[in-house]
């Protein structure tokens, strides 16, 4: 999934490098070499985002401009350019999977 924003970068770093690790080590352990995901993970994935873009528009707007609010020239309106989840949303989300063993379900694996 795309990633999330957090006020805590080493946080971010640490949840996704335990989510590509755990990946990378099931797939070793399978014998599998490449995973792309599949077409219609990507296409429900990327409507998820624009449903939910537009969240926090009003804070970022009031923002000092910089980096975080593309120097006060913010949309709110419905992008793709978005944050996904609240970053504890999703890092549950990343745990789910790999404790349900369903890591590689969205994906094509060989």
């Amino acid at each position: 999934p795309q990633g999330t924003f957090t006020t805590n970068f080493v946080q971010k770093l640490d949840e996704e490098a335990r989510h590509a690790a755990f990946m990378i080590a099931e797939m070793k352990k399978n014998g599998l070499t490449r995973f792309d995901a599949k077409k219609a993970a990507e296409d429900a994935h990327c409507e998820e985002v624009y449903r939910n873009s537009g969240r926090g528009g009003s804070f970022l707007k009031k923002c000092t401009p910089g980096y975080y609010n593309r120097e006060g020239q913010i949309t709110t309106d419905k992008t793709l350019n978005s944050i996904y989840l609240h970053p504890i949303a999703f890092f549950q989300i990343l745990a789910d999977l790999r404790e349900d063993g369903k890591c590689f379900e969205d994906y094509d694996v060989e």
